[in-house]
């Protein structure tokens, strides 16, 4: 892995690294004439919707210590100058992954602006603090931990998303017409492998007897589960299926960062890939053993 550095809005290669962030033992925090100006910026090297999700709650956090402080997300202009040259994983699943941000700060009250130029560092998602004793950590939690935040300040780091009126209109007529009775959705993304999660979907579908909203890369892979199923996502606008997710009772699928940021909301039963979630777990109800289904 290689630790970047982002300067003067230019994107620095600085290491090699077989961990990103610092150890604890090592007494390493972001500057504390940085903490100071309380201007700070938010901010991933990924442009995957799950990668911005799971720091969606750190606008509220950083308000919350610093009540007086502006936080500010990088414009999708400044987003595309760092880190075009990289984009090609995310171009697979975006049209524009230079958005995906805005897909979770969108409504968000905490945020106060998107920014084309910082002419500073920028302290990204590669600047944590980490106990090799607790691999999975989440990765909100030890950035947080480098920002100088105590354990007690970051209880809760769950993901969280805010719905302009106009979305929840929209959701909520849809389920009132496909599932006002109840439902839950289902996702198998590109990343699905027969072998190694369909049982986990299928253990997960059964404890939930329930008509289903679905996204999945290709329709012939419907009739691999025996359920019911009653709405396909994928012609639904992001951000009202997102808001659909929040009201499930369950939410079901194979490891993808589309659905990561719904354990604050409800139930969510995903089966991971074999490195596993690492610092990518978040708080809330997720269930990732089979075991526990």
């Amino acid at each position: 892995m290689i630790f970047w550095r982002i300067f003067n809005n230019r994107l620095y290669p600085i290491q090699s690294v077989e961990n990103l962030g610092f150890k604890e033992s090592e007494g390493l925090y972001i500057p504390d004439d940085y903490l100071e100006k309380q201007t700070f910026i938010v901010c991933r090297t990924c442009l995957g919707i799950g990668d911005w999700g799971i720091l969606s709650a750190m606008p509220r956090l950083l308000k919350q210590k610093y009540p007086n402080c502006t936080v500010n997300i990088p414009s999708e202009k400044l987003l595309k100058n760092l880190f075009e040259p990289y984009a090609d994983e995310w171009l697979k699943s975006w049209d524009n992954p230079y958005k995906t941000m805005e897909y979770i700060f969108k409504n968000n009250p905490y945020v106060d602006n998107y920014v084309d130029e910082v002419n500073e560092d920028i302290f990204h998602d590669h600047y944590r603090t980490y106990d090799i004793n607790e691999p999975e950590t989440p990765l909100l939690e030890q950035m947080l931990k480098f920002w100088q935040f105590t354990p007690n300040e970051y209880t809760d780091s769950a993901p969280e998303l805010y719905f302009t009126d106009e979305e929840k209109e929209i959701g909520n007529n849809i389920i009132k017409e496909y599932g006002s009775k109840g439902f839950g959705t289902l996702l198998i993304s590109n990343r699905f492998d027969l072998i190694r999660d369909k049982d986990f979907i299928q253990k997960a579908l059964n404890k939930y007897k329930l008509p289903y909203f679905y996204w999945v890369k290709d329709l012939s892979m419907l009739s691999m589960f025996d359920v019911e199923y009653v709405l396909d996502l994928k012609n639904i606008p992001i951000r009202i299926q997102m808001y659909i997710k929040t009201q499930a009772n369950v939410v079901i699928g194979n490891m993808s960062g589309a659905d990561i940021m719904f354990p604050r909301y409800t139930n969510v039963y995903m089966a991971p890939r074999e490195e596993g979630f690492n610092e990518n777990i978040v708080k809330g109800n997720l269930v990732i053993n089979k075991q526990n289904i």
